[in-house]
């Protein structure tokens, strides 16, 4: 007699759930999640054996025909079957796939980069939770290691480079999903020319164009190279415009245009607000600040039809003081407007391995009323409202590098690089909200 299993099956569940649902499992899904962050690790072996398949499929063929037209009464007209080309397709696959095992190896040998658990909040500072690890992808023959950029808006940005800034993954992050879904590169529709580079891709800000039937826009300011021949010595400051869209469940973006600023290089961007300059012109105002310990807030206009390659003017609007301990902080990251309120990230990061696991969002109320103060007495400085101290744990880099308020729920997000050896450039990131909410 056949008796079906799986009310017994249902029934067991049922029981299994009442006994154990006070029972905190929540350590089994931290392992499962620092498992699959470990089996993300030997991503690179893939490419091995891809180089490695791909050139015996091509190299195999030659040998075997190279016996089968072999002339054994002395003729050795068979050396000419032998195909170059063959011979270097396999090589090339050989080698391209030996030049990943470098990276596999280090990746396990700094395994202890990635965090067991997704809770965070290092000795002292704010508590703050962890939503997604940002992982280390390739792009290409590239690996993306170094987090940067992000934004906020319904969903998180984050985007990750490679550490010769030639390539870069961008991402989306659904709020609550535990996911990360990689955004897909495509040519541009109506010129057909390809997203370009976005070097180190300082930062990121979202911008809603209602002229243009409210399609929403990333705008990345990046400092890049010129040209798809990366130069180290020539690099020029960008702030590129992306369009994204949906398509059939995957998430598209092309470069619809990129702008100079002459003579300057930032490190953080954010969308202040739609305006209508002196000449009746529509479009968003941008906050702008550079890298280091550089403390003037600088704002630029951008037309909505703004041509592709023009030249930005930037314009200083007031100083932040950013008060003790925070002068010595080494670097200014990204910045985060809303409700006429800046929030600034800064990391303490020098080298010194007792520091860099510090970080700070500092938050400037009242900007309309510091420019308008400036704009009488342009030494004003203007003092922070409030801060939310990061740490993360001691000895290990946990370096913020940008952040956003989720307008839902007036929480604050931000996306990190973690690395175990910043040296070799191996390391780990994630977007994180701190517990307590922006006010």
């Amino acid at each position: 007699m056949y008796v079906d299993p799986s009310g017994t099956i249902v029934l067991f569940i049922l029981v299994a759930t009442y006994f154990t649902q006070d029972i905190d499992l929540t350590w089994l899904a931290d392992f499962g999640n620092s498992f699959l962050d470990f089996l993300h690790l030997l991503d690179p072996v893939m490419g091995l054996f891809a180089g490695l398949l791909n050139g015996l499929t091509l190299f195999i063929p030659k040998v075997l025909g190279l016996f089968g037209n072999f002339d054994w009464s002395g003729s050795f007209s068979w050396v000419s079957d032998i195909s170059l080309g063959g011979i270097v397709d396999w090589f090339s696959g050989l080698f391209s796939g030996l030049s990943q095992l470098p990276t596999l190896i280090l990746n396990i040998l700094l395994f202890g980069v990635f965090e067991w658990g997704g809770m965070g909040g290092g000795t002292g500072g704010e508590n703050y939770t962890k939503e997604v690890s940002l992982k280390n992808e390739w792009r290409g023959l590239n690996l993306c290691v170094s987090t940067q950029g992000f934004a906020m808006g319904a969903y998180a940005y984050s985007i990750k480079i490679s550490n010769n800034e030639k390539a870069h993954n961008l991402y989306r992050h659904v709020p609550g999903s535990g996911m990360l879904t990689p955004m897909i590169p495509i040519n541009n529709p109506d010129n057909g020319n390809p997203v370009g580079l976005l070097g180190h891709a300082n930062d990121m800000t979202l911008v809603t164009y209602n002229d243009t039937s409210g399609v929403q826009h990333l705008c990345i300011y990046v400092v890049a190279a010129d040209s798809e021949k990366y130069n180290n010595l020539k690099k020029v400051a960008y702030l590129v415009k992306l369009e994204y869209r949906e398509n059939n469940g995957a998430v598209e973006y092309f470069e619809v245009a990129r702008y100079k600023y002459k003579n300057w290089s930032f490190g953080g961007v954010a969308n202040m607000k739609e305006e209508t300059n002196a000449n009746g012109e529509k479009g968003v105002r941008l906050l702008l600040m550079r890298g280091g310990k550089f403390n003037t807030v600088f704002t630029t206009f951008v037309k909505y039809d703004e041509d592709d390659e023009a030249e930005l003017d930037v314009d200083p609007v007031f100083i932040v003081d950013r008060g003790t301990p925070y002068t010595d902080y080494n670097s200014t990251q990204g910045i985060h407007y809303r409700n006429d309120t800046l929030y600034l990230t800064l990391w303490e990061g020098n080298g010194d391995d007792n520091k860099n696991n510090n970080s700070v969002i500092l938050q400037y109320k009242g900007v309309d009323d510091a420019i308008a103060a400036t704009q009488k007495d342009n030494t004003y400085r203007k003092q922070h409202n409030g801060k939310w101290e990061l740490k993360g744990a001691p000895g290990r880099q946990f370096e913020i590098e940008g952040c956003g308020i989720r307008y839902q729920t007036d929480q604050i997000w931000f996306n990190t690089n973690q690395y175990r050896n910043a040296a070799l450039g191996i390391g780990a990131g994630g977007i994180y909200t701190v517990d307590s909410l922006a006010s």
